[in-house]
C-alpha cells in the first residue's frame, strides 16, 4: 500500500514519539478538521506541552501555543494553580502548585470522568490534559492541611 507524503510524515512523527517516550503516543497529531472539533478521548492523559495539530499546509502547531489561563486559584501559603485551556485542541490542564495539583474532567451530566495529578516538593509543574470538548474541567491545589481547593468548572 502506497502512503501519501502527509501519511508518511504522521507515521514518522508517531514512530519518533513512541521511540522517545517509550510508551505513550506523544505528541498527538490531530488533523485540521479533528483539531477544530477536539481530539476527544485521545486528549485524556497526554502531555499538553507535546500535543500538536497539523494545519492544511502540513505544519505542526503545539496545542499549548494557543493556551490561555482561564483562572487562578491561590489559597494562602500553598502556591497557586491555573486552569489552562487550548481552544484549538479543546483540552484543559492544571499548571502550578508546589505540593500537589490536579485536573478533574467531568462528563456532560456533571459526573466525574477522569483525574490527573502532579506532585512535587521542589518545583511547579503541570498535569496531563483532559478532553474538554462539550465537557467541563476544573483545576485544584492541595493545601497544607491535606484537602483540595478547586476552581469552578469550565
Amino acid at each position: 500500500m502506497r502512503m501519501t507524503p502527509r501519511a508518511r510524515r504522521l507515521a514518522a512523527l508517531l514512530t519518533a514519539a513512541v521511540a522517545t517516550t517509550g510508551a505513550a503516543l506523544s505528541p498527538i497529531v490531530a488533523t485540521p478538521a479533528a483539531a477544530a472539533t477536539s481530539c476527544y478521548k485521545i486528549c485524556d492523559g497526554v502531555d499538553p506541552n507535546r500535543a500538536a495539530w497539523e494545519d492544511p499546509n502540513g505544519v505542526l502547531h503545539k496545542c499549548n501555543a494557543d493556551a490561555r489561563t482561564i483562572y487562578t486559584v491561590d489559597p494562602a501559603s500553598t502556591g497557586a494553580v491555573e486552569l489552562r485551556y487550548s481552544s484549538r485542541c479543546r483540552m484543559a490542564w492544571a499548571r502550578g502548585g508546589l505540593h500537589g495539583i490536579k485536573i478533574e474532567g467531568f462528563n456532560a451530566d456533571g459526573s466525574l470522568r477522569t483525574v490527573y495529578s502532579y506532585y512535587s516538593t521542589s518545583q511547579t509543574g503541570y498535569t496531563q490534559a483532559v478532553n474538554d470538548a462539550g465537557l467541563t474541567a476544573r483545576a485544584c491545589i492541595l493545601t497544607p492541611m491535606g484537602g483540595w481547593t478547586c476552581g469552578s468548572r469550565y
